[in-house]
């Protein structure tokens, strides 16, 4: 009894921990400032829907659309929050996008529940689906479209193949939001409707039917693409295997990736058929949930593959979710077609291995790019409320469409219709308060593209970033003083230290600046990098380099 009741526990504790770090990073990290996207599918939405007067014109705009996807969920988001606070908060935006996560994590298990197995190999499914490695779904509001048509695709399957009838019409529903929460969800309904053959009443697979033309109908209504961004290559083989193989770090042998993808035909073809059999005593309506869930990962991936090759891009991390939640979705399919025990064991062994050792690799690298771009965004935030402009959005999109987007911030934030998250750089005065130290500050200029300034303290002055002490980079002009916040990158302390501590990172840390961004963002002049390091008692430390960067052609 006691045994059963210690595995019990220690189960629940390790099924537990994924999601808590999950929770604890959004807890800790999610901030109300805009990133990137946010501008345009965010601010730039909120502007021109607020300015619209006719209703027939803002239903237009919410079915308009954005690329290739239709993101009628994220605009509802967006304009639900409006209305609640009385502001776009893009911090509850994120929480929105992270709720997926933990829907599509539920789903997910009780699916899993159904094959009446042991707790303990529910396991591995925990750890597979919250590693930390998209970690853009997680911290920034990508998380909205790329996680949410997801959850709703499941969730859809989940209703209308398991469920009793009652359930049919809010299955469908959740079909209708996935497909018109990202592009990939135009594939739910009529996967929805070739699975429902197998598993539903005629009458039920009529008005399934009905519900996917009606869908269909409505997603391609004004619909344009332009052809000349598909590529069919050979790269599309390669770049199909990376995407659905992402899950799995570092690994850019194409023989295992088609090991990987021979395994899941294998478990395709075997579930085919016994979704088939007559006489199979297989949990029908879960292996048809399943391989709906697999095409829909698949279809999504090829997607991808089609549009996104022409950028040459390597897979954006906030892609990983398919990958891992298609790795999730094969870990429950061998546990429902595989019926020997020894078998189970070693392929949970096998699960369990994997699945730990992706997530450590995950928290080791990503906590350390999410916080970097969480110091980012409160950095920029403290450029924009000093000097009325964003000094560090990527450069990628041109000049003239980051003029929009300042133009399009400054509009909505003179309005009050966004607002921004309060951080320590607002507070202190770095004139009249600060300790300043010309040491421990390096800058490497030797690269063509950018610049590197990095603080290397020594080992005896080496603090860790605890009790609140937060710290930044900065630019400041020699003239006039003028001063650009810069977000920081921290080295990830070991684990040992981390318990020695208390703390994940320390002062070791560096920020990179590519020169075309300096040229184009700030005003040109001689800049004298350094840090600031900020206590919980507003005690303020500034390190200068001895170096200067010259910035030009502004």
């Amino acid at each position: 009894m006691f045994v059963k009741k210690a595995i019990f526990i220690a189960s629940l504790f390790l099924l537990l921990l994924p999601p808590i770090v999950h929770f604890i990073v959004v807890y800790q990290w999610a901030v109300n400032i805009p990133f990137y996207d946010d501008f345009e599918w965010g601010v730039g939405f909120l502007k021109e829907f607020t300015n619209e007067q006719s209703l027939w014109e803002k239903i237009k705009l919410l079915f308009a659309q954005h690329n290739q996807h239709r993101i009628i969920w994220l605009r509802l988001c967006i304009i639900g929050i409006y209305k609640v606070q009385g502001f776009l908060d893009f911090r509850t935006l994120v929480i929105i996008g992270n709720l997926s996560f933990f829907g599509l994590t539920a789903i997910l298990f009780f699916a899993f529940r159904r094959l009446k197995t042991s707790l303990i190999y529910s396991i591995p499914l925990f750890f597979i689906l919250h590693q930390l490695m998209s970690f853009n779904n997680i911290i920034v509001s990508y998380g909205v479209p790329n996680m949410s048509v997801i959850f709703f695709a499941i969730l859809s399957f989940y209703l209308v193949l398991f469920k009793s009838p009652r359930y049919l019409i809010w299955g469908i529903w959740a079909g209708f939001i996935a497909s018109f929460s990202n592009g990939s969800g135009v594939l739910v309904m009529p996967l929805l409707s070739i699975f429902s053959f197998f598993i539903l009443t005629r009458k039920q697979l009529t008005i399934v039917l009905a519900a996917t033309i009606v869908t269909i109908a409505i997603f391609f209504w004004g619909y344009h693409t332009d052809t000349k961004e598909i590529v069919v290559s050979g790269e599309s083989f390669v770049y199909f295997f990376e995407f659905m193989g992402a899950y799995i770090p570092k690994i850019k042998n194409i023989g295992v990736k088609i090991a990987f993808l021979l395994a899941f035909l294998v478990l395709l073809f075997a579930g085919i058929r016994k979704v088939n059999s007559k006489t199979s005593n297989i949990d029908k309506p879960l292996l048809a949930f399943l391989l709906s869930s697999v095409l829909f990962l698949g279809g999504a991936g090829l997607m991808a593959t089609l549009f996104r090759l022409i950028h040459k891009m390597d897979i954006p991390n906030w892609y990983f979710i398919y990958s891992s939640t298609f790795v999730a979705i094969l870990y429950i399919s061998f546990f429902a077609l595989f019926q020997n025990k020894n078998l189970k064991i070693g392929f949970f062994a096998f699960g369990f291995f994997l699945s730990t050792w992706v997530f450590y690799k995950s928290l080791n690298r990503d906590l350390v790019l999410m916080k970097g771009i969480v110091s980012s965004l409160e950095a920029d935030a403290a450029n924009y409320k000093r000097n009325g402009n964003w000094a560090f959005l990527p450069g990628r999109m041109g000049v003239k469409m980051l003029s929009r987007w300042e133009n399009d911030y400054k509009d909505q934030y003179e309005k009050g219709n966004v607002r921004l998250h309060h951080n320590v750089l607002d507070d202190i005065d770095l004139d009249t308060h600060a300790q300043t130290i010309r040491a421990e500050v390096e800058v490497d200029s030797s690269n063509a593209n950018h610049f590197s300034v990095i603080h290397v303290p020594t080992s005896e002055n080496l603090l860790n970033l605890t009790n609140g002490r937060r710290q930044f980079g900065f630019l400041e002009r020699s003239d006039d003083k003028k001063r650009f916040f810069v977000g920081v990158y921290n080295w990830q302390n070991s684990p040992r230290q981390i318990i020695n501590t208390q703390s994940l990172f320390n002062e070791r840390g560096s920020f990179v600046i590519s020169k075309k961004t300096l040229s184009s963002h700030i005003p040109a002049g001689t800049y004298f990098p350094g840090f600031v390091f900020i206590s919980d008692s507003d005690k303020v430390v500034q390190k200068w380099a001895k170096d200067h960067i010259k910035i030009e052609n502004w």
